[in-house]
């Protein structure tokens, strides 16, 4: 719960720092703004869940990322990938 919490507080701070209006326009017809902005708060979730001694299913977030939930912004081998090497750099 905490850190959906910081997951989306960190979208709250990047919003502010970008502007809503442009942050919107980008993250609605940017798949590569999209994906990256979900990354930078999916590093805020990870780091709470690592300092908590909590794990981070990759297969269900690589899952969420590559569907349409997220307009299919990703593969899914892709956003696995990416996400195994969040893990282990956080």
């Amino acid at each position: 719960m905490i850190a959906t919490l910081e997951h989306e507080r960190k979208h709250i701070e990047r919003q502010q720092e970008i502007g809503l209006f442009k942050f919107g326009f980008k993250y609605f017809f940017s798949p590569k703004f999209r994906f990256q902005e979900e990354l930078v708060a999916i590093r805020e979730s990870m780091k709470h869940l690592k300092r908590n001694k909590l794990n981070f299913d990759i297969d269900r977030g690589a899952k969420f990322l590559s569907s349409w939930l997220y307009l299919w912004m990703i593969s899914y081998d892709e956003a696995k990938e990416k996400l195994e090497k969040a893990w282990k750099e956080t």
